[in-house]
């Protein structure tokens, strides 16, 4: 018998992230979260109090610049700008909030407001933050500019093809018209309507999240009473609207429908369904929305988790995980003082790992919403890589949600001939067995993105000795330990065969 061995390593990429704009949050009751370290840690000093909205902005390097909840706008010292008060948006608003950086611009950002649905709506504004004003802690020079008067609570917003403008949407409260502009150097665009999908069937069908996904070539909505959820393709270079694809959730008549997020690569839609009787349950359905049709989308949903709380909005986070805000108001319990997380959002089903009550705000009682956020910074590259053994040439490879425009490797092996690379999918041969890190850098417009992998190159191949004869006889081959995994010729994955 001819005596080989060959091994399969698993080794896990580290993701980190190089576009930071949205690192820190700030939402109800005074509560944040610093995404800057791994685990994220909360933070207690933010000036929010109740109400729905909020959205937050960093610059590069994940230091606060300002946040809002659309009344007010509060520097990074907690204080409200100049001209900061007074604002057009709502408490009640279930997107009323979102910030958005002037393209080519770091000082420069305009925040967008929308009323609610119940209180009556002041339409969809925008104010104009300069933060080059107040000493760096910024200043509205222009406010509450009408955009829209009759819009929905929902808002979202996802980079153009071009990776430097912005689209953002609303949707018209009385008909089937999203509304629609894009964000360039030169300021916001006047609004287009894009006529296509559902008019709202009932006044509180305004309330509920409308998303983008990572890419932004996706779109999904909730109507949380009349219990439809939407869907349509984006094309980000025009801002056409397509592919209207409606669903009408198998929930009951005391079930809505209000938080929703798309895993970072597109492929599963998660929604929160609440069921508000005597008591409050909240469960998370997880639909795989890379299938075509309504029919087979429906089909595929998974209850991948369940908690008595309203489930409020879903976010996804710096760290790839889908927050949720998960509360009970007055009347359903005791008020909670955690918040929910899907760990793995990519994953199938029950794998993706829900976790009820998983960030602990520490006595703060968690609120209906998390912050808007812009879709397309949660843009991800993730390393791929096979063969370590040394004399073969270690293969590479890269997923992502959104194809890069170009990218830049570095092997960690300055003593090779050749270290770096700009192909997708390159080779590289290591001088030396040893431990390196690779590190990818992913560019796609203005956004970059950066991974990095740890490879354990070993010095094979093994010896296991000479060729030896059987005849009804048995031998035993030893593989080396603590190897993560194995492959014999016979088919065994044990470290013997």
């Amino acid at each position: 018998m001819n005596k080989f061995l060959s091994f399969l390593i698993s080794l896990n990429s580290i993701i980190l992230f190089a576009q930071k704009e949205h690192n820190i949050w700030y939402f109800n009751n005074g509560a944040g979260i610093d995404f800057n370290q791994n685990p994220p840690s909360l933070l207690t000093n933010g000036a929010l109090t109740i109400g729905e909205p909020s959205t937050s902005i960093c610059d590069i390097n994940g230091q606060l610049l300002f946040y809002s909840n659309g009344l007010d706008i509060y520097n990074r010292q907690h204080q409200v700008m100049p001209n900061g008060a007074q604002l057009n948006g709502n408490l009640s608003s279930t997107q009323g909030a979102l910030i958005v950086q002037k393209p080519n611009s770091t000082d420069e950002y305009f925040l967008f407001t929308n009323g609610a649905a119940t209180w009556g709506p002041n339409g969809w504004q925008y104010n104009h933050v300069d933060m080059t004003l107040d000493n760096g802690l910024g200043d509205v020079v222009t406010k509450n500019q009408l955009i829209s008067p009759s819009v929905t609570e929902k808002l979202c917003a996802t980079h153009h093809s071009n990776g430097l403008d912005i689209w953002v949407l609303a949707h018209d409260s009385a008909t089937n018209n999203f509304q629609r502009v894009l964000v360039t150097n030169a300021g916001v665009s006047p609004v287009t309507a894009v006529p296509i999908g559902s008019t709202p069937p009932f006044n509180v069908d305004n309330i509920g999240q409308m998303k983008f996904s990572a890419s932004g070539d996706r779109i999904a909505l909730n109507y949380q009473v009349s219990n439809v959820l939407e869907l349509f393709d984006f094309d980000k270079t025009n801002g056409a609207i397509t592919n209207h694809i409606s669903l009408n959730l198998p929930i009951n008549a005391s079930e809505s429908n209000y938080g929703l997020e798309f895993s970072t690569n597109g492929q599963y839609l998660y929604v929160g369904i609440t069921n508000i009787g005597a008591s409050v349950q909240g469960r998370i359905i997880q639909y795989d929305v890379s299938l075509l049709t309504a029919t087979d989308i429906l089909a595929s949903a998974i209850e991948v988790g369940s908690f008595n709380c309203f489930m409020g909005s879903f976010q996804i986070a710096p760290d790839g995980k889908i927050y949720i805000a998960e509360y009970r108001s007055t009347g359903y319990g005791n008020p909670l003082n955690k918040i929910g997380v899907v760990n793995s959002p990519n994953s199938p089903g029950l794998n993706c790992n829900y976790s009820p009550q998983s960030f602990d705000l520490i006595g703060i009682n968690s609120g209906p919403t998390l912050p808007n956020q812009v879709a397309s910074y949660f843009f991800q590259a993730e390393i791929l890589s096979d063969l370590y053994c040394l004399g073969d040439s270690t293969t590479f490879d890269l997923t992502y949600n959104t194809i890069p425009d170009s990218v830049e490797w570095d092997f960690g092996d300055p003593a090779s001939i050749a270290n770096n690379s700009i192909l997708m999918n390159p080779k590289h041969l290591y001088s030396a067995p040893g431990v390196y890190n690779v590190q990818l850098i992913s560019y796609l417009g203005a956004i970059v993105d950066t991974s990095f992998q740890t490879i354990t190159i070993s010095s094979m191949p093994l010896d296991l000795g000479n060729d030896t004869t059987l005849c009804g006889d048995s031998l035993i081959l030893n593989g080396p330990n603590n190897w993560l995994s194995y492959q014999w010729s016979t088919g065994s994955d044990s470290s013997s065969a």
